[in-house]
């Protein structure tokens, strides 16, 4: 149970694994597009020509190679006129030095050892640690006496390593008739009949076995940083936009603030007018119709009186409103109880003594009552 359980983990695990792994391909696949193709290769650690050295017991053959496996120029020279300095004329001759290439050295066939070993997929994340200690343990060789290298080709439920290596006296050997060190030797490949092809490179030389993903690693630092390079750059771009918009509005808010100000002082203008406005309709909607009122005053004052003076007031801080007259009547004392009986008046009282005018013959009177304000509806026109 535990067994099985285990085993699903790790199957679980290893596709995570293979997923993260596609998308790095792919995001780095897409991250080297945007750059020109040295730029890319120089990321990849791909990027320069390759120059094959092979020989024969009678000739020394050079052959340079485009990264793509173009060829660009070849040459033969007898082992007898052959000196180290050769490669480097060689070079001259296509505006090149050994700095520009990468040496690869051509060995005959015999000479590497090839194994085969099947792996589970579980075993992916190991394979360099056990396909050193398979060379250790089932090879005669030691691992401080070869140059080694493999290549991983993945099926449905296994993985195929196969692996080369090769004795370093051998490589010693061959970087000794060249004149070059072992040190400059990029990658060892099987020679081929005359020399005309290029193989892929069967053991590629490692001064530490972990260079194996520097370029990766290059390429991964490379993503990070472009990451944080876009951010920035969108960043930075929003900024500038926005900087650009507030430059442009400036003038502009400069221009209308005036203009804005001139709004700001006639709306507020317009909004004291609405409140006086609405205030004195307010007060109108309080305040008794003036010709209601004389229509009452008529109707209540008796044939054998008149007035002389009729006008209406506000007595603040009450807010009521209130009616003074003043005239003539034969019996000024009986008004007061005519227009306390009245719907539109109320408190109504005289103001002054009454007085007899001997001119008119009447009685000379000031009366005042306060307007009721449950009239002052139905007084409204």
């Amino acid at each position: 149970m535990w067994a099985r359980l285990s085993w699903l983990r790790s199957n679980a695990s290893l596709r995570v694994s293979q997923l993260i792994a596609r998308f790095g391909h792919w995001w780095l696949r897409e991250f080297l597009a945007l750059f020109p193709e040295w730029i890319a290769q120089l990321l990849t650690g791909s990027g320069k020509i390759a120059l094959l050295l092979a020989q024969d017991e009678a000739f020394v053959e050079f052959c340079l190679r485009a990264n793509g496996g173009t060829q660009l120029d070849d040459m033969r020279v007898a082992r007898s006129e052959y000196t180290a300095s050769s490669i480097d004329d060689f070079l001259l001759r296509n505006k090149l030095t050994r700095a520009d290439v990468t040496i690869a050295v051509a060995l005959r066939p015999e000479q590497f050892f090839k194994r085969t070993l099947v792996l589970p997929p579980q075993a992916a994340n190991a394979v360099e640690e056990i396909v050193a200690r398979d060379l250790a343990e089932k090879t005669p060789f030691r691992l401080a006496d070869i140059h080694y290298d493999y290549a991983i080709v993945q099926e449905a439920d296994k993985l195929i390593v196969t692996q080369q290596l090769v004795k370093r006296d051998s490589v010693e050997a061959a970087a000794l008739a060249f004149g070059i060190d072992v040190a400059d030797i990029g990658f060892l490949n099987a020679a081929t009949q005359g020399q005309k092809t290029v193989q892929e490179s069967a053991i590629t030389l490692h001064r530490d076995r972990g260079d194996r993903t520097s370029w990766a690693s290059h390429t991964a630092l490379a993503l990070a940083g472009s990451a944080v390079v876009l951010a920035l750059i969108t960043g930075g771009i929003v900024y500038w936009r926005q900087q650009s918009a507030l430059d442009a509005l400036g003038p502009q808010i400069a221009k209308m603030r005036p203009q804005a100000q001139e709004v700001r002082d006639a709306f507020a203008k317009l909004q004291h007018r609405q409140s006086s406005f609405g205030h004195l309709l307010a007060r109108r909607h309080q305040a008794p119709a003036l010709l209601d009122i004389w229509d009452e005053v008529t109707r209540l004052v008796p044939e054998d009186s008149w007035l002389t003076e009729l006008h209406m007031t506000d007595a603040s801080p009450s807010q009521d409103y209130r009616l003074a007259v003043s005239g003539f009547s034969t019996a000024a004392a009986k008004l007061v109880v005519i227009f306390d009986s009245s719907p539109l008046f109320r408190e109504a009282a005289l103001t002054a003594p009454i007085a007899l005018d001997a001119n008119e013959e009447r009685e000379r009177f000031a009366l005042q009552a306060v307007i009721r304000r449950d009239a002052m509806g139905s007084a409204t026109p």
